[in-house]
């Protein structure tokens, strides 16, 4: 029964993630500006290109960038964590979809402890949108240092929450199901984040 009800629970979150965000981008994929004037023939090729660049609509620019990216890795993790810290965050704020997949306790717990779950739910949110910010206007390299605390704190709670109730027998499915979640975060985060780069000391002139 737990099992089924958090494979329930997995499916409504990539389900409704996913509708949220193929959304997102077929609004701003239909967006298009019109075309300007034509350039005259004595106009640098440099301002040529720049204007024909400017007149492309952000969808554009996210497909073009996904087109010719060699940071493939990096934003498979955006996307993984746009639609997973998106999903966990709407699900802490909003406790009532708990309950529609059999979650009533989790629900309760929640609510009965808002005020600190609507802040772990505004985080986990606040990730999931600024991931898939970065991953739309193509700049995730600038926001490794967030996915490096991503894998850091996930690091913490399974190594100081989930490891302690697995060697006692005590982990509920709940928190079984997080512990995959989050260390696939981790495993994720090791392998695609640039340590190296993110931790060297800037050069000195």
């Amino acid at each position: 029964y737990h099992l089924f009800s958090l494979l329930r629970y997995f499916c409504y979150c990539l389900s409704f993630c996913s509708s949220l965000l193929c959304c997102f981008f077929f609004f701003f994929l239909m967006i298009r500006r019109p075309p300007r004037s034509t350039l005259s023939s004595s106009s640098a090729a440099s301002d040529v290109y720049k204007r024909q660049v400017s007149t492309q609509s952000t969808g554009d620019r996210f497909l073009a960038t996904m087109a010719g990216s060699s940071n493939g890795g990096l934003e498979f993790l955006a996307a993984y964590t746009a639609i997973g810290a998106t999903g966990f965050g709407l699900s802490v704020l909003y406790p009532s979809t708990l309950e529609t997949i059999g979650w009533t306790h989790e629900a309760q717990h929640i609510a009965e402890y808002h005020v600190w779950y609507h802040f772990l739910g505004s985080l986990w949110l606040s990730i999931g949108l600024v991931a898939g910010w970065a991953l739309w206007q193509g700049v995730v390299e600038r926001f490794t240092p967030i996915f490096a605390v991503q894998g850091l704190y996930k690091t913490i709670w399974l190594l100081h929450t989930l490891l302690p109730q697995l060697a006692a027998g005590t982990a509920s499915g709940v928190n079984q199901f997080l512990g995959v979640i989050m260390l696939s975060f981790v495993l994720l985060d090791l392998k695609f984040v640039p340590w190296g780069q993110l931790m060297a000391r800037p050069k000195q002139h």
